[in-house]
């Protein structure tokens, strides 16, 4: 292989295996930068909409020559964004260097096809590079990010992108090989194979994505061990990309694989990487033998026309299903912490500890809890807590923050598993798709039993260990609190007192006042609520006195 061609496959694995990459780097970037979700999933969904409309503008507007340099022009825009994610101060910069990488990406892709192709045995390399982006890329990911910083995840990507731009810079202009008829003849019939590229694709990523938070900020594991966890998901589809058998049942059999695997994800019992290991499997078999009977079988990519409308296809799934999922893992998610810390209150209160220590410790251990890495703060907060405890005290505070722990994982499940039904719809989706065109309806039959015969086992170990909920105590009826010594006891219980009355008058739980007088945000969350903002003098005035 020549330097040239060594170049030239090098940033196309970097291009095509960028999401899976990147994708390690969105849970820090949420805490770093101070996003939100959305602003995290709008990294990878930038990218991967740009890569399409890149690739089609190529594609509809050069049917037989690309412009001369455009690999070189590619590699250095890829090079660019790259540079300006390393060193944003923010989301938005980042973006727009990920726009930059997309544009870029989406030349080097159909450059690389096209010349790799052309070479002996240029078939299997482009087939190599696209599996092992896939299979490497979270293990790559995670390393880098657990080593260096999640930046290290785009610095790494310049110097390859400058290499790559070199090696290209007197590059001939690029023939695109002429589109021929595809083995499906009839429109329609490709109309609803492309479709189904397109819905797979975006439920295969939105698994990537949705485990990957769910991994590390929702169960604080380590950007490492996510990364070694979900490579089980490529791992699986190289296995599933073996299976012999006719494309129109292999696609079929294959969505509905993923469904079954991605189904039972909404309904992990607790935060054991083990629960998702099955799944995967099932997900990535399903995903190896669906996307090689689609891509290269129904809709072959033996030219590069044939390839840059795959690529538009993929590209434009992955896109819509993460637009689709982030607003609701963003809503969920933040609901869920909320309900999660009115449980953990309601713990604090109700345990047997001074009441002198009771609301601090409820404040400690609760209110830092946020939306972008819930456990993570828990466990800061509980080593605190511990510390600064009793020595009496410290096996119950301790119990407190294992129970605490247990209610706040069980709200961060619940909060991905609409997102993750939504997933296996969408590969559901493509299946249905093929059936009326292909055939294969009992092969879908069986699909949509084992999915929900999967789906219901790991609900029925969902229930059974899924930790009971913690009542929140009426305070209209609330008992008085237990008697403490002393005069800082007989104070704190009297403080309890006034907390249950003045939540009995503006109509909120005990466990919502001691949150809002603790933060900030939880008080106009609770402003909006209940129309007072009780860490204001008049507004907790009229908390304890009506009005």
């Amino acid at each position: 292989m020549t330097l040239r061609a060594a170049a030239l496959a090098l940033a196309a694995f970097m291009a095509l295996a960028d999401a899976a990459i990147a994708v390690l780097a969105l849970p820090p970037m949420l805490v770093d930068l101070d996003t939100t979700v959305v602003g995290v999933a709008s990294v990878i969904a930038v990218y991967t909409g740009g890569v399409a409309a890149t690739v089609a503008v190529l594609q509809r507007r050069a049917r037989s020559t690309l412009p001369p340099g455009i690999g070189t022009w590619g590699c250095a825009l890829f090079g660019i964004g790259a540079l300006v994610c390393a060193v944003s101060p923010s989301i938005a910069p980042l973006v727009a260097g990920r726009l930059l990488q997309s544009i870029g990406g989406g030349a080097v892709m159909l450059v690389a096809f096209d010349e790799l192709r052309g070479k002996p045995a240029g078939g299997r390399l482009w087939t190599a590079i696209a599996t092992f982006g896939l299979a490497a890329g979270p293990a790559l990911g995670g390393v880098l990010t657990e080593i260096f910083g999640w930046r290290s995840i785009f610095g790494a990507q310049v110097p390859v992108a400058v290499v790559a731009a070199v090696a290209l810079a007197r590059a001939p202009s690029v023939r695109l090989a002429p589109a021929r008829r595809l083995v499906i003849e009839d429109p329609g019939s490709r109309r609803a194979a492309g479709s189904a590229l397109v819905a797979l694709s975006g439920a295969l990523t939105g698994v990537l994505f949705l485990l990957i938070l769910l991994l590390v900020a929702g169960w604080a594991t380590s950007p490492l061990t996510a990364a070694a966890a979900v490579t089980v998901l490529p791992l699986a589809a190289i296995a599933g990309g073996s299976i012999p058998g006719r494309p129109a049942r292999l696609a079929v059999a294959g969505a509905a694989l993923v469904a079954a695997g991605t189904a039972p994800l909404a309904f992990v019992p607790n935060a054991s990487l083990a629960w998702v290991v099955g799944p995967q499997v099932l997900a990535g078999l399903g995903m190896g033998m669906s996307i090689g009977a689609l891509a290269g079988g129904l809709l072959p990519e033996s030219t590069t026309v044939e390839a840059a409308r795959l690529l538009v296809f993929r590209h434009v799934g992955m896109t819509l299903v993460l637009a689709a999922l982030a607003p609701v893992v963003a809503h969920e998610l933040q609901a869920a912490v909320d309900d999660a810390k009115l449980q953990g209150t309601a713990l604090v209160l109700d345990a047997a500890i001074d009441p002198v220590r009771k609301v601090a410790l409820a404040t400690l251990l609760v209110s830092t809890v946020d939306d972008e890495q819930p456990r993570a703060a828990l466990r800061s907060s509980e080593q605190v807590a511990v510390r600064n405890a009793a020595a009496g005290e410290r096996p119950e505070v301790r119990r407190l923050t294992r129970v605490a722990d247990d209610v706040l994982v069980g709200a961060v499940n619940k909060a991905f598993r609409l997102a993750f039904l939504i997933a296996a719809a969408f590969a559901l989706l493509a299946a249905v798709l093929l059936v009326p065109r292909f055939g294969g309806a009992r092969v879908l039959v069986g699909g949509v039993l084992a999915t929900a015969l999967a789906t219901g086992a790991y609900a029925y170990a969902h229930h059974h260990w899924q930790p009971d909920r913690v009542a929140l105590t009426d305070p209209c009826g609330a008992p008085a609190p237990p008697a403490a010594d002393g005069l800082p006891g007989k104070a704190q219980r009297l403080s309890l007192q006034v907390i249950d009355q003045a939540a009995c008058h503006l109509g909120s739980s005990r466990e919502e006042l001691v949150l809002a007088l603790a933060d900030d945000r939880d008080a106009e969350r609770f402003e909006e609520r209940h129309g007072v903002n009780p860490r204001s003098a008049g507004g907790l005035l009229r908390a304890l006195f009506g009005g």
